[in-house]
């Protein structure tokens, strides 16, 4: 009787570099496995969904410059905090729309105890207002 398994994950990393490396240790991992059970077949097949958005933003530094006035603006003392998320944003950033994730005033995302502090939020939209404005005035030289 025949049977099949797929396992199917999602590789991210702050840096492009490093999903050279995670395919690097899955087809290790395959290799050392395969004669473990040699009549298995173990394929791997990588697709890229899409990129890190740190690339996009690095072409066009000018979104991130506006957002860190408009933070300041806002009351802030902003910093850049590396996240792993923002799949919309990574995939407009490919596209050329340089798009950073935005701090909304949550925390403990995607969890039970998930929750947003309603002054965060109201720095948050404050700091979308205000980079809106910068976005709008700001020179286009490229």
């Amino acid at each position: 009787e025949e049977a099949l398994a797929t396992l199917r994950m999602l590789l991210r990393d702050f840096e492009s570099s490093g999903l050279k490396v995670q395919e690097q240790i899955l087809r290790r991992i395959i290799t050392e496995v395969q004669p473990l059970h040699p009549q298995a077949k173990i394929d791997l097949e990588i697709r890229e969904s899409y990129r890190n958005m740190h690339d996009g933003l690095r072409k066009d530094p000018r979104v991130t410059e506006c957002l860190w006035i408009a933070a300041e603006r806002a009351g802030l003392t902003p910093r850049w905090v590396p996240i792993r998320g923002g799949t919309d944003g990574a995939r407009l950033s490919e596209l050329g729309v340089p798009t950073p994730n935005v701090f909304t005033g949550g925390h403990n995302y995607h969890s039970r105890l998930e929750w947003a502090a309603l002054p965060a939020m109201v720095r948050a939209t404050q700091t979308a207002v205000n980079l809106c404005r910068l976005w709008a005035s700001y020179p286009r030289t490229r």
